[in-house]
Order: structure tokens, then sequence, then C-alpha cells
């Protein structure tokens, strides 16, 4: 009873503050607080940007992602992470490769706190003999997953950006940029991807195609200020698609936050780079069944649609082929899971990914078809649910009352 109550006045507590979350911060002292210019990006904004913290208490969680396709229909998603956002904050590599008939293999492993490395001047995380590395500003990256301490699965590419980076605004989403946030740069909207990749039993492969690199980190555990996200990328008729559209938690006050970005490969010109329910207006398709058996709630969304206030219009479908579908209900307080409260009240966290045919539509109303990926992350909760620390500090910024979340 007493972890109930705790719970229903940390829920109040948030209730009070919900009128100050924003969605992305675009303010000019917003920019000024973080040292970032307005629609110029710079090498530093792809390093690390979170104080270096370990522990299951650590507060600040950080990843630089990577995905990509191959010309023979092959993709390859490969991640390094500060912190395990799922129990124990260790620095983790994750690699998932799927082969053109749709089987994907790979693996997520967590390291110990002493492994991982971080610059903060641009990208160069390591975990181990893995690395995720700028060599030539925003525009080169050096990409390796080491075989030998991933069980056989390994890395080895090099991407060169299409296209410059790309933020909404600041990146930053939440209450303010200085506490409860969830940020985002795409530092490679598209770039081409050469190199090889490793599978269990030493068997290596050549990968030449196209890829995308995007960096998160916030403040606060996930399940705090989102319950769940759709987000994809794809590209038609050499225009490069990207979408996101995040649902906020009862924390955040169940904000939606769609983000669009539309630009030319050839041009290198941006059609689209709009954000806020004011500039886009998304839709969602009709439930279908979802192809994984195990998933608890049986349908997903059939996909989404984003429309621009300037007349472009991004259709991602979901469905088939599926290229992920993962269990994070193991990050549940076991609590929780003895009396039955995760079911009761639907905490199962689940990821799933699909391969997407995105459909672009230009103002004047005509289409074309294209290629992508489109996932569907549903945090609802994670292990720092009830953990109480989150509320550790309530104060006053500028006569408006906002908190720090500690995840």
């Amino acid at each position: 009873m007493v972890v109930v109550a705790l719970w229903l006045v940390s829920l109040l507590a948030i209730a009070i503050v919900n009128t100050a979350a924003q969605g992305v911060l675009d303010k000019d002292l917003d920019y000024l607080l973080l040292g970032l210019k307005k629609n110029k990006y710079e090498v530093w904004e792809d390093g690390r940007r979170t104080p270096i913290q370990y522990g299951p208490n650590a507060t600040f969680f950080e990843w630089w992602y990577f995905d990509a396709v191959a010309d023979d229909g092959t993709t390859i998603v490969f991640g390094i992470y500060t912190a395990d956002p799922y129990g124990t904050n260790r620095p983790v590599v994750n690699i998932q490769i799927t082969n053109p008939d749709g089987k994907t293999v790979g693996l997520q492993q967590p390291f110990p706190f002493s492994a991982g490395s971080w610059e903060k001047s641009h990208a160069n995380a390591r975990v181990g003999a893995n690395y995720f590395r700028s060599t030539g500003g925003l525009d080169t990256y050096q990409l390796y997953c080491d075989p030998a301490s991933m069980n056989g699965f390994g890395l080895n590419v090099t991407l060169k950006a299409n296209l410059p980076s790309w933020r909404p605004a600041t990146g930053y989403s939440g209450l303010s940029v200085a506490a409860a946030y969830f940020a985002w740069f795409v530092a490679v909207p598209e770039g081409g991807v050469t190199g090889t990749f490793t599978l269990p039993g030493g068997i290596q492969k050549s990968f030449k195609g196209t890829g995308y690199h995007d960096h998160n980190w916030g403040d606060v555990n996930l399940a705090l200020l989102l319950s769940h996200w759709w987000w994809g990328r794809g590209k038609a008729n050499g225009k490069v698609l990207i979408g996101a559209y995040l649902t906020g938690s009862v924390f955040s006050g169940y904000l939606k936050g769609p983000l669009m970005y539309i630009a030319d490969v050839d041009t290198k010109k941006i059609l689209v780079s709009e954000y806020g329910n004011d500039n886009i207006d998304v839709t969602l398709s009709p439930p279908i069944p979802h192809p994984d058996p195990l998933y608890p709630r049986k349908t997903i969304g059939g996909g989404i649609k984003f429309t621009s206030s300037s007349g472009y219009a991004v259709m991602m479908n979901s469905g088939s082929p599926l290229l992920d579908s993962r269990d994070y209900s193991n990050t549940i307080p076991g609590i929780l899971a003895i009396i039955g409260l995760d079911k009761l009240l639907d905490l199962h966290p689940w990821y799933t990914r699909f391969a997407s045919q995105p459909t672009l539509k230009y103002p004047n109303g005509t289409t074309t078809s294209g290629v992508g990926t489109l996932e569907y992350y549903e945090l609802v909760c994670i292990h720092s649910f009830v953990d109480f620390q989150i509320f550790t500090r309530l104060m006053a910024d500028g006569g408006v009352l906002r908190f720090v979340a500690r995840g």
C-alpha cells in the first residue's frame, strides 16, 4: 500500500507540471542554452551529450544508431549505447542482420562499465573492441562490430553522407533543455555504405548499399516521457523520407509530437522540415493482425501517414515483412509481475520493426513509391516505473514548477 500511495502522489506531482510540457523546444533561449545554431550543424553535436554515469541509478542514456539496406536486400541495424535502459545501465552493443529472405539474426550484448569510452568533440563511441566513429566530421563514419566479443556477429563498414545533417529545431523534446527531455540529431539522413559483415561460423560477406545514422539521448527513463512511438525512414524517386510520431506517457501529459523530413538527394535541397501538430497532420491506418503470434495485443496499426502543411505527404505501411519483434516484458518491476498488476494494466513493452514500402505524395497530387523501414516501439513500462528516485527534485524555474526525473 505504501508503494501504491507513493505512486499516486508521484502522479499528482506530474499532473501539476504537465502544463509545462512543450514538445519540440524551439525558442531562442533554448538554442542559446544548448549552444546550438539554427539550421547549422556542428561536429560536436554528434559527440557525447550526457554526463558519464553508470550503475542501476544512472540518470542519463544515449545511443548512436545506424541502419542500412544493401543492393541485394540485406538489412543491418547496429548501435552502441552508453547504458542499457532495461535494468543494468551497462554499455550495450546491438547488431541485427536480416537476409534478403527476411530472416533476422543478431545480438544485443551488455558489457562491463569499464568497457565504454566516449568523446565529446565528435562521434567516437567505443565499447570494448566495438566502435562507432566519425573519421570525417559529419560526412564520414567508420563502424565496427567485433565478432570475437559479439558471438560471431560482425560489421566493418564506412558510411559517407549524401545529405547534410538535420534536426527538428534544437532536437530536444520535453519540459525544458535541462529537465525531462528526449533529444534527437540526424547526423546522416542518407549515405553510401561499403564494407563487410560477418555471421557466426566466420562467414564474411560484402556489403554495398545506403544507410542512415542518428543519435539520441536524454535524462529520464524513456517510459516516463513516452508511451509509444512510430518512426520510419525510406527513399522514393530520389527523395529521402523520415517521419516520427511520439506519444507521451501519463507522466508527460500524453503529448503527441509529429516530425517530418523530406530531402532531394540530387539537389541536396530540403523539401520538408517540420514538426508539431500545427504543421503536420498524422493519420493512423486501421489495425491489422501482428505477424508475431507471441505479440500480446494481437493487432498493430497498419501504418502511418504524415501530411505536411506544404502539401507533401508520406505513407508508411506495416505488416510484412517483419524484421524484428522483441519482447521487453522482463523490464517490468518484479513486484508488479508477481501480483499480476502488469497484465491488469497491460504493461507489456514491445518493439516491432517492419520493412516498409513508403509512398510519397507531391503537392500536385502525383505519387511515387520506394523502400524503407518502419518501427513501432511500445515502452508502456520500463524497470523504473515505480522507482521513486525519479521524483528527487521539484524546483521553481522562472515561476513555472518543473521536475527532473531520474531513470
